[in-house]
């Protein structure tokens, strides 16, 4: 490309004729002198010609890179490194960075197997343009994936979980974007329980043997078990450490233990009985049922087994009342209070038990009641003795009490039968035992 000339026209015209008048050799020099000045360059800052991009690619970078390329132009007039580049569009500018100096990169690396550029064919479009100050170039770009080989990733999580007394535990997954599942070979490669455990090429692992909750056999005997495992593609591995947790399963006994026959004070709270139907381990499992003619005086405790009283309260109470052997609610009202019970776990049942309870009597306090609650000087007051075990006549003994102040409750001489008769400045109190 050629220079712009410093010579004005209209100065061109006054030179031709100066050089008119002038000898031969003379003229000839300032021609060339004038010519020499003509190609003169023109000064610095003022380029006249544009930047040109050389570097329009296709361009290609493998997934899971950021780098793409750096960008390169050409300018007669400017140094490379004075060249300015910026992006101007494309349908995927937004995924582009790029330095004024070309450096063109991805913002967040790309995955082949999912595309995120605006028509999702792994085909990136930028458009970008290189200036001197003056001048640009522009170019359209495109910059497409590359698949690189990627290893196959276990998928499958612990803890898996395994029921006493089975022995399938689960197909492990794993997936891999070049190979198919079906074509991943499993292995298992160490734990501190592998020697429990079989794994096919395909990924289903067992145990050996059906484990027992109640007995764990596992390295640290904490039913949780201990193995590592591997998929591979062919080429590439992928490893996982994975806990099996061995699960309980209630377990029945095919009979309940407990006493059949119970003897029960009356009047108390507390539990009748406790009756099992599985081991300790199991317990939590069991739910209880209660039949027979006296079941609707009973409850009993689901998973504990714990067997109580619960005879419908008598109004105004609320609570359940305790067994009364005075007024028995027994089916034949002879205090001996038959049931029977069953336990269960899902749909396993155990044989029936029938229980005999039996209440028995407990001496109980009787109660003194008088005549009058307001007792008049000169009147006889009479007491009365209540005992829900009954009295037996002539066995009841009796003490009439007056208060002396300071010192408390004093016996009246004399005053020991049912009837007294209190007189002026006298406070009573009438005791009576059997």
């Amino acid at each position: 490309m050629g220079s712009t000339a410093l010579l004005h026209t209209r100065a061109w015209d006054r030179l031709q004729r100066a050089l008119a008048s002038l000898p031969m050799s003379l003229s000839v020099l300032v021609i060339v002198l004038c010519a020499a000045l003509f190609f003169l360059p023109v000064a610095s800052g003022q380029s006249t010609e544009a930047p040109e991009i050389t570097s329009s690619g296709p361009f290609s970078v493998d997934e899971g890179s950021l780098a793409i390329t750096t960008l390169t132009a050409t300018d007669a007039d400017t140094a490379v490194g004075d060249l300015v580049w910026s992006i101007t569009g494309g349908a995927d500018e937004a995924m582009f960075s790029l330095t004024a100096g070309g450096v063109l990169t991805f913002i967040s690396a790309k995955d082949f197997e999912q595309p995120d550029d605006i028509d999702m064919d792994g085909s990136y479009e930028v458009a970008v343009q290189v200036s001197d100050g003056t001048n640009t170039d522009s170019a359209d770009l495109v910059v497409s994936l590359t698949d690189v080989p990627e290893p196959p990733a276990i998928t499958t999580t612990s803890p898996l979980s395994v029921a006493e007394g089975e022995t399938a535990v689960a197909t492990l997954r794993a997936t891999d974007d070049e190979t198919a599942a079906a074509d991943l070979t499993w292995t298992m490669t160490g734990g501190a329980d592998q020697d429990k455990f079989s794994l096919t090429t395909a990924g289903v692992l067992a145990l050996n043997a059906a484990a027992d909750y109640e007995s764990p056999d596992d390295a640290d005997t904490d039913r949780s078990y201990e193995i590592t495992v591997q998929v591979s593609d062919g080429s590439m591995t992928d490893s996982a450490d994975l806990l099996v947790e061995l699960t309980n399963v209630t377990e029945l006994a095919s009979q309940i233990t407990g006493l059949s026959s119970v003897s029960f004070g009356e009047n108390s709270y507390v539990r009748v009985a406790t009756y099992s139907a599985s081991s300790d381990e199991d317990r939590d499992g069991v739910t209880w049922t209660i039949t027979g003619a006296d079941a609707a005086h009973f409850s009993i405790d689901s998973p504990s087994g714990a067997l109580r009283f619960d005879i419908a309260p008598v109004s105004p109470r609320i609570y359940s009342d305790p067994p009364d052997y005075e007024d028995p609610v027994d089916s034949d009202t002879d205090n001996s209070y038959s049931i029977t019970l069953q336990a269960s776990a899902g749909s396993d049942t155990t044989a029936t038990y029938d229980v005999t309870v039996t209440v028995t009597d407990v001496d109980e306090r009787g109660e003194v009641s008088l005549s009058s609650t307001k007792p008049r000087s000169g009147t006889e007051l009479t007491a009365t003795l209540t005992d829900p075990d009954g009295v037996t006549s002539g066995t009841a003994s009796w003490q009439w009490e007056r208060n002396n102040g300071r010192e408390g409750w004093l016996a009246i001489s004399g005053a020991s039968s049912a009837a007294y008769t209190p007189w002026p400045r006298t406070a009573t109190v009438i005791s009576a035992s059997e």
